[in-house]
């Protein structure tokens, strides 16, 4: 029974071509290799007897299913067989039909084709005729029209329909022409030619006239190069259409906003009203004709444009005369910017402003025309090289002005006092102005125009403002300065015949020092920082900022050149106004002494009780002139030894001639040498002139025994009083020399030489200098 079952397994399975199981194992139910007897005692070990109840009734359920399904498989199969055996036997029963049906509509067919073909042969004479006929009507339609065509010319140019009248004329024009030789025809023709030729006198005046707006001024272009006007010349008469309006454009710009005076106010929107306006107008004319006029312009296998010869000729005169036009509006802005110059209002951030708005513009022109790109950006290059130029310029203005209302309050100043504040005022004064020129001068390098720019990358940082600015302003302080230090100096210009006033040099000289000191490496390195030279040409904002952030302490070599040299400059130069400042003070002093000693004679003096009198002022006026320089300058580094100008104060001069004479020569006493930065030093070269000029007068003064006294007398106090001013055994040396110098030539002027006490010397120098 097993093998029966296994037996209709196989077969129901190779009937609906079921794939046979690949398994070889006898206990599997459904493989090839089944063997039942082994699956039976498989069970028997493995289950109980309730267990083998139950699977028996598996298989029993199993069994049944498969053989409805086999029943019902088998019914289903009977009936498609059946259907198919009906089917056959009907197909068989129609295609017998079929062929006499198809035998009758192939003799129809033949019968059709025969009285077709007599039909065809006896109507081909008369479908000939026909044929001829509809081209005559077709024809004598046409020529109706011709007759019309004068009145429906004329009636279009009563109603300004002259778009209408040119389509009339264009459709009729080639029949005309083709049938000219016919009289007819040809009288139409030249009334036709008539009427045309007013129309195109008619559009011409038109297309000159000022009131035609820009749609209708390429309306009548169109039209009159469909009625084949020369194009050439159409062209011309196109192209003064935005000639006339950008003249109208630029009259009323220059009226409103090109007046010099109006400040970056006027500035402003006068670049305002050219890119709204001026270039505006220009952009769409330019647009307008590009599209209505040149069309779309083919392009090639290599993605270049390939204008046709009409389109190329359009093209060269629009751009020829957009490229005419925007070169004369830069010139203009270029022009207007240069007005500002006189004016102190308008920044160097106004210009970058002002060139901001050029650039945006000509945007849109510069994409229709790009190399107008190249020339907008030279002319902005051209600009801030002048605006550098402006800059310096401006600064040498205010400083000279500056200094001109500082001179003059300095000279009316009775009493001198505050001048510390004034020099402080005046270097944070300087400085600031520096710094606000080169921040102006930096908004170039961050301005749309600076980017991708070569000239901003090396040039304008380096030539431009770092060697034509920072260097030159440098060199033009110095020059300035070297100016008033010279002998011939007149510091309030050509209508001031008065030489610059003693306060005003001190004060200079401390700018000259503090310029020296540190405020020269302080100008270099803003330089370097804000405006540091790229050795790329491609680089933008950000990496231009990081680039100034990263050397902001940096100075190359050639910056540490600059810097010691400018220093050397300003310290020498102000070493020489601080040596005229010494030297004016000096000789007020010396005059005033030498005044006092010729006015007193000396022969018949009467005998020495007391120093004279103008002895005092004298003392006073280097006073005076000592709390001036204070307010300036300090003691410096000076190592001062109290004990040294405390012994110089005690001793007592004496007229050993030979021993001082062999002391001046050793000493190489320069009355006018350099002057060093701090109050000793400028004291020390007052007192030197002062010595010197006392010994030249006594030198050729006759004096008598009381003479010679008074002036020895005279000549210790003074010795005594400047022992403030000594700081070393030079200085002390000098001192002791010069004054007893004095006393020297005192002695051989003399008629009676007699000295005085040296006790009583002591007790009135003590009485009469102020300690």
């Amino acid at each position: 029974m097993a093998a029966r079952e296994g037996g209709r397994l196989r077969d129901l399975k190779a009937f609906y071509k079921a794939p046979a199981a690949a398994s070889s194992d006898p206990l599997d139910i459904d493989g090839n290799a089944f063997n039942s007897e082994a699956y039976l005692q498989k069970l028997y070990r493995q289950h109980d007897l309730n267990a083998l109840m139950k699977k028996e009734d598996e298989l029993a359920e199993k069994i049944r299913s498969l053989d409805t399904e086999m029943q019902s498989l088998v019914y289903d199969n009977y009936n498609k067989f059946i259907k198919a055996t009906d089917t056959i036997r009907n197909m068989k029963t129609q295609v017998d039909k079929m062929e006499e049906g198809m035998q009758r509509l192939t003799d129809n067919m033949t019968s059709i084709d025969e009285l077709s073909g007599q039909i065809d042969t006896a109507l081909a004479p008369k479908r000939q005729e026909i044929f001829s006929l509809s081209l005559h009507h077709a024809l004598l339609k046409r020529m109706m029209h011709l007759f019309d065509l004068p009145k429906k010319l004329r009636l279009c140019m009563e109603k300004k329909s002259y778009e209408q009248a040119v389509e009339y004329y264009t459709r009729a024009n080639s029949v005309l022409k083709q049938y000219s030789h016919v009289g007819a025809f040809k009288a139409i023709q030249d009334e036709c030619r008539d009427i045309i030729n007013q129309l195109r006198d008619q559009l011409t005046r038109e297309l000159d006239s000022k009131s035609l707006n820009q749609r209708d001024t390429l309306t009548h272009f169109d039209l009159l190069r469909r009625l084949s006007e020369s194009p050439g010349q159409m062209f011309e008469r196109l192209l003064n259409r935005p000639q006339q309006q950008w003249a109208t454009d630029r009259e009323a710009q220059a009226a409103q906003y090109g007046r010099e005076g109006q400040g970056p106010e006027g500035l402003e929107r006068f670049t305002e009203y050219g890119t709204t306006t001026v270039l505006k107008n220009l952009t769409d004319w330019a647009q307008s004709y590009l599209e209505q006029i040149v069309g779309k312009v083919a392009t090639g296998d290599d993605g270049q444009p390939r204008p046709k010869p009409e389109q190329e000729e359009a093209l060269r005169l629009i751009y020829g005369k957009v490229d005419a036009l925007v070169q004369e509006y830069i010139e203009a802005v270029a022009a207007r910017i240069a007005l500002c110059a006189p004016e102190t209002t308008v920044k160097v951030s106004h210009v970058v402003a002002a060139l901001e708005g050029l650039l945006a513009g000509l945007a849109p022109l510069c994409k229709l025309l790009p190399r107008l790109q190249t020339t907008a950006i030279d002319a902005c290059n051209k600009t801030m090289r002048q605006q550098a130029r402006l800059s310096l310029e401006r600064f040498q203005g205010w400083f000279s002005g500056h200094l001109a209302t500082l001179h003059q309050t300095l000279r009316a100043q009775l009493k001198p006092a505050g001048l510390a504040d004034t020099c402080q005022r005046l270097t944070s004064a300087v400085m600031e102005e520096i710094r606000a020129m080169l921040t102006q001068l930096q908004t170039a390098t961050k301005a749309s125009f600076a980017r991708n720019n070569s000239f901003f990358d090396q040039e304008f940082p380096g030539r431009v403002v770092r060697t034509g600015v920072v260097q030159a302003l440098l060199s033009y302080l110095n020059d300035f300065f070297t100016n008033l230090a010279s002998d011939d100096a007149r510091s309030d210009g050509p209508d001031e015949p008065l030489p610059p006033a003693p306060l005003f040099l001190l004060v200079i000289s401390r700018l000259c020092f503090d310029l020296a000191r540190k405020y020269v490496r302080q100008i270099v390195e803003s330089g370097a920082s804000m405006f540091p030279v790229s050795s790329s040409f491609r680089r933008g904002k950000k990496e231009r900022d990081l680039v100034a952030a990263s050397e902001k302490a940096e100075l190359t070599d050639i910056d540490m050149l600059v810097v010691n040299e400018h220093t050397k400059n300003q310290r020498e130069t102000g070493e020489e106004v601080l040596g005229k400042f010494v030297n004016v003070q000096g000789r007020a002093i010396a005059q005033f002494l030498r005044d006092s000693l010729l006015g007193t004679d000396w022969v018949s003096k009467s005998e020495v009780h007391d120093v004279m009198p103008y002895m005092k002022e004298v003392l006073q006026r280097i006073m005076a002139a000592e709390a001036i320089v204070s307010q300036v300058y300090d003691d410096g580094d000076q190592a001062v030894d109290p004990r040294r100008r405390q012994a110089h104060a005690s001793q007592i001069l004496t007229a050993n001639l030979m021993t001082n004479i062999q002391k001046i020569f050793a000493e190489k006493i320069y009355i006018f040498g350099a002057v060093g930065f701090n109050r000793p030093a400028i004291m020390l070269g007052i007192v030197k002139i002062i010595a010197k000029s006392y010994s030249e007068i006594v030198r050729y003064t006759t004096l008598s025994k009381h003479g010679l006294q008074q002036i020895e007398l005279n000549a210790n106090c003074l010795n005594k009083f400047f022992a403030r001013y000594v700081i070393d055994e030079r200085s002390e040396n000098m001192v002791s020399a010069l004054m007893t110098q004095v006393i020297s030539s005192a002695v051989q002027r003399c008629l009676d030489p007699v000295q005085l006490d040296k006790q009583f010397i002591e007790e009135v120098c003590r009485r009469a200098v102020p300690p």
